[in-house]
């Protein structure tokens, strides 16, 4: 079976990824969807599932916060149920990978598979997803359930 090429060519570059987002840097050209999804896979990696939500939910906020130049307006544009989803969604993915490979080849094809951020509506109403719960708490998909691992 063929490998889906890496957007990263090495565990390193992505450990740069991953330490730009703890400083609040974004990469050249903006932190794409891909980007996120491979931040949140390296800390699936490194923590386990809930410290990997940690970590996101504290990086995301801290993203927000910068961009916006107020916490409060980051807190009402943050949503738990986005942030929960997508590391849930690849918790699974990353589960079904090889762990003897690299950590950038074993991402590569989750990145490929959910690199798109329309992925979540397949799970989730607009409504649900929007909704002011959605912001605050983590709530279960209401179109179809997540993958187990």
């Amino acid at each position: 079976m063929a490998q889906t090429p890496s957007p990263f060519d090495s565990d390193a570059a992505l450990a740069g990824l991953v330490d730009d987002f703890e400083h609040g840097i974004a990469p050249e050209g903006g932190f794409s969807h891909r980007a996120h999804l491979a931040v949140a896979l390296a800390y699936l990696d490194r923590y386990g599932e809930e410290g990997a939500i940690e970590h996101m939910r504290t990086g995301l906020l801290r993203f927000l916060e910068l961009a916006l130049g107020d916490p409060t307006a980051a807190r009402v544009k943050y949503r738990e149920t986005m942030t929960v989803f997508w590391v849930r969604l690849l918790a699974a993915g990353l589960a079904g990978t090889d762990p003897a490979l690299p950590l950038h080849r074993r991402i590569a094809p989750l990145l490929e598979r959910y690199g798109h951020a329309s992925v979540i509506r397949s799970y989730y109403s607009q409504e649900r997803l929007e909704s002011d719960e959605a912001r605050t708490r983590y709530l279960e998909p209401d179109l179809r359930p997540l993958p187990t691992t």
